[in-house]
Parts: C-alpha cells; sequence; structure tokens
C-alpha cells in the first residue's frame, strides 16, 4: 500500500492558498505498468517513482 500527504492552507480565506505534498510517503518499494502506445499495448512493469514532495502556492483574483 502507497500513503500519500497533501496539505492546503488559506492563509488569505479564498485569495492565497499554500499547498505542500508527499507521494509514497514511507518510501515503499511498488511497481506499475507501463504502456507506451495508442492501442493500450503494455510493454512492461517498471519501479514507480521513489518518495517525492511538492509545494506550491495559488492565487485566486
Amino acid at each position: 500500500m502507497v500513503w500519500d500527504y497533501n496539505l492546503e492552507i488559506w492563509p488569505v480565506k479564498d485569495r492565497f492558498r499554500i499547498m505542500f505534498g508527499v507521494h509514497n510517503l514511507f518510501d515503499e518499494d511498488y511497481y506499475m505498468s507501463v504502456s507506451n502506445d495508442t492501442l493500450g499495448n503494455t510493454f512492461g512493469i517498471q519501479p514507480a517513482p521513489e518518495r517525492n514532495y511538492y509545494i506550491g502556492m495559488g492565487l485566486t483574483f
């Protein structure tokens, strides 16, 4: 099982937000099938990305 964590804070209500997240929170090894053509043919099973983070902000006008 793979866990993700996402957090969104609105310091200025309905105008400005700060976002933070972690994908694969516990750094588990897992695999995914990968398809590279438009017909849906699967070309194999590859390791999925390790833990990664993101941070961002949004502004509403």
